[in-house]
């Protein structure tokens, strides 16, 4: 039960804004903005919370319990006192009244889904490959040393990638004593996520038929469906792209306050701290929030309120940015690695140098490949020269962009039929100078139903035509704002083509936030385009075309079809172990055996030896630790993290995945090799 305190804090914080704790000034419709304010300030409390008892070393359940009964108790008194939660309630429960019954059983459609995620989201254990390696191996090194200070390990992305949903997870796990609901995080995400584009939506002039089907677009995407039951963060970061879009066109409608204006920049801070991809759809949106302002020559508001927003958003980020210098010396750790290298810098692949379109590589400087006939040179003008040689590059640029833009594309073309992606590939091979073979070789293979590769093709094409149309629908004084918006949503987009992350067919869950964004433009253009029957119609229809990825996630279905169409059976009667090793089942004897092996002898201190793309999560869940009392660290690790190697840990079984011809490790002797494991301990303990 005490997993339910910081939820009993949102809730009190929602009724206490929307009751009239602070004025919102939107009239009976004001619960969309008094709900993402109370998250906003959830998540900043979250931030909080961790970051100071991390100071102490004091991430313990008992503390946690402490600081958010003290927020319930604080938030409380404050509701109590000044009588907002009995307004809030009753405006709650008025507004519920006015539902019509259609559209009861519109929202009941949604929420199925809903609950049906949660479900398979409870009920399955983290089993995503990049949760092994590093979203849940730092969660549980956080909680075994209580604390979020750099610690030894062999993958660094562990230490200085952005971690909003990962300390989120430590919360609820500490709370709850295990890792059972660390898929809350997502699914929290996506369920917020459909609110806070019901609330754009009515800031375009949508109403609640709008938002239907505006929320019927948003849940039916099929890689958030996936997403929402795992313990990834491209649904978490998403969150905080919607949460700040809401933001941004509230201030495009009426004067902000001086509050709104810092919980836009708490939206811009929690995205920043959530994943590298936020800053893609961020610089936009940010563009529409001042522009308005310049255009109307408020210098002093945009230097005030930019400040505002600026210093919000960078004291959230200032624990884990203290951090990284303190190891690596930049905000976003080592040059060339994790988010340090935002912008492109590196080539695409074996055949495209990309350096030609960001920041060309160490210099920053935009390179060309192509020789210039210096005997041609020689007989122009310099000043010729020069502006041939940018003309070349600037046109180098756009062809790169384009090809860019191209795979991002396609990478939605991933469809639940038989055969389908053997037949598209086909087609891909005839353009080479856009999809090189080895994008075609993986788009052939992948996984329709898997959260790292499910594509959005019926979306993508609702999307294209809606954006071809929609400056002649858009007709009221909601018209320029909603172009504004959607031109916002679509910058973010191409921003992604300029950015480290996605270049391959594996970066299509990257484009979460995009499809997110445009749920309001989607549900505005077929309100105003299909009478209310149609529109029933699309809602029901889009609602239908998510059940192939609800009902058979290819690792955590709720209908198993196997061997294929899905790995396991289904989540609610196969055993965890099994969901666990879902994603590569062939291992899962192997890493039993070292769990029994050690456990047998009674060794309670493992050190680990292992790569930067081993499942180290896997150890860490077959031990349960750290809560069972067992204990594991690194014992080697990078130059730089060496610092950080504990001296007085002394391992009695040490689990390596990198050791070939060792034959003893810190005086432990090879006892037994399963597979590419090797176990040593000491034989004394047989």
């Amino acid at each position: 039960m005490l997993i339910l305190i910081p939820f009993i804090s949102l809730i009190l914080l929602f009724l206490h804004f929307y009751g009239g704790g602070i004025p919102l000034r939107r009239g009976d419709e004001s619960w969309h903005e008094a709900f993402l304010i109370a998250v906003v300030i959830w998540g900043v409390l979250v931030t909080l919370f961790i970051e100071t008892l991390s100071l102490i070393d004091a991430i313990t359940r008992i503390w946690l319990v402490l600081v958010w009964f003290m927020s319930v108790l604080l938030i409380g008194l404050i509701g109590a006192r000044r009588k907002t939660f009995d307004v809030g309630w009753r405006k709650v429960k008025g507004g519920l009244n006015t539902f019509k019954k259609h559209e009861i059983w519109l929202y009941g459609g949604l929420a199925v889904i809903v609950i049906i995620l949660l479900a398979v989201a409870l009920s399955t254990p983290p089993n995503n490959p990049d949760s092994f390696r590093y979203h849940m191996s730092r969660v549980t090194h956080w909680a075994q040393n209580q604390s979020l200070d750099h610690y030894p390990t062999s993958r660094i992305a562990q230490l200085i990638r952005p971690y909003w949903s990962g300390i989120t997870i430590l919360t609820l796990r500490m709370l709850w004593g295990s890792d059972y609901p660390a898929n809350l995080v997502q699914w929290l995400s996506m369920t917020v996520s459909l609110i806070a584009v019901a609330g754009v939506t009515q800031l375009l002039g949508g109403d609640r038929k709008t938002r239907i089907i505006a929320a019927a677009f948003v849940i039916s995407i099929p890689m958030g469906i996936l997403q929402a039951t795992t313990t990834q963060n491209d649904y978490a970061a998403s969150l905080w792209v919607i949460v700040l879009g809401y933001f941004v066109v509230l201030s495009n409608r009426r004067v902000m306050s001086f509050f709104e204006w810092g919980c836009t920049g708490a939206a811009l801070g929690l995205g920043m701290l959530s994943k590298g991809t936020f800053y893609a759809f961020a610089f936009p949106l940010l563009l529409m929030l001042f522009l308005p302002l310049l255009r109307q020559k408020q210098i002093a508001k945009v230097v005030g309120r930019g400040a505002l927003v600026a210093i919000v958003a960078v004291l959230l980020n200032t624990g884990l940015w203290n951090r990284n210098i303190q190891t690596y010396g930049g905000l976003f750790g080592a040059p060339g690695s994790g988010t340090q290298s935002l912008f492109i810098t590196q080539p695409l692949d074996g055949s495209d140098g990309l350096n030609e379109i960001g920041t060309g590589g160490e210099t920053g400087e935009i390179q060309d490949d192509n020789d210039v006939n210096e005997a041609s040179d020689e007989i122009q003008p310099k000043s010729d020269r020069a502006l041939r040689g940018y003309g070349e590059k600037a046109l180098l640029f756009l062809q790169k962009l384009a090809i860019r833009v191209a795979r991002l594309l396609a990478q939605n073309i991933v469809v639940p039929i038989p055969g389908a992606q053997k037949v598209i590939a086909g087609a891909l091979y005839k353009f080479p100078g856009i999809f090189n073979p080895d994008y075609v070789e993986d788009f052939s293979t992948v996984l329709w139903n898997h959260e790292d590769t499910a594509g959005n093709p019926l979306h993508l094409t609702i999307i294209l035509g809606v954006l071809i149309f929609l400056p002649f629908v858009l007709k009221d004084e909601t018209r320029i704002i909603g172009l504004a918006y959607s031109g916002a949503a679509l910058l973010g987009y191409f921003m992604l083509t300029l950015i480290n992350y996605g270049p391959d067919i594996y970066g299509v869950r990257y484009q979460l936030a995009f499809f997110i964004l445009m749920g309001p433009v989607i549900g505005i253009f077929f309100r105003r385009l299909l009478n209310v029957e149609l529109q029933s119609v699309f809602v029901i229809g889009l609602l239908l075309y998510s059940s192939p990825y609800i009902l058979l996630n290819n690792t955590r279905p709720v209908i198993g079809w196997q061997p294929w169409v899905t790995r396991v059976g289904s989540v609610f009667v196969e055993e965890d172990i099994n969901l666990l090793f879902a994603m590569d089942q062939g291992v899962q004897d192997e890493y039993l055996a070292i769990r029994d092996r050690i456990a047998g002898a009674g060794c309670q201190k493992i050190g680990l030896n292992i790569g930067k793309s081993d499942y180290e999560y896997l150890f860490w869940w077959i031990f349960d630790a750290p809560q069972s009392g067992v204990e594991i660290r690194h014992i080697k690790t990078r130059p730089e993290l060496e610092r950080y190697l504990d001296s007085s840990f002394e391992p009695c079984a040490i689990i390596c995945t990198v050791c070939e011809e060792e034959e003893e490790l810190l005086d432990l002797p090879l006892d037994v090799e399963y597979g590419p494991i090797k176990l040593f301990r000491s034989l004394s303990m047989d």
